[in-house]
């Protein structure tokens, strides 16, 4: 039994694009992690300078409640320092990621 030249055309066919196909997975499969991680350090980023944020928050109102136990004074920088935390936790409770 002999094939004809049409099937046998086809079928070569068939496998130069199913070879075709694997090749461009192949290409594409390193770009599209590339891709992921480009998104994953953006978010590393974003979460490094949210928790910069709250460290200084932080800072700034054990240095106000240090000034005030020591000179019983500075109501002013105390308040700013809760205004500045209440912020911070603010940005970190309605963040959704």
């Amino acid at each position: 039994m002999t094939l004809s030249p049409e099937f046998l055309a086809v079928v070569s066919l068939a496998g130069g694009i199913s070879a075709i196909i694997a090749c461009i997975k192949v290409i594409l499969t390193p770009l599209d992690k590339i891709k992921q991680h480009d998104r994953d350090i953006q978010e590393l980023k974003d979460r490094e300078k949210k928790r910069n944020d709250m460290d200084k928050a932080i800072l700034n109102g054990l240095q106000a409640m240090t000034n005030h136990m020591i000179d019983g004074n500075g109501i002013e920088q105390l308040k700013a320092s809760r205004n500045e935390l209440n912020h911070a936790i603010a940005d970190i409770a309605t963040d959704h990621k």
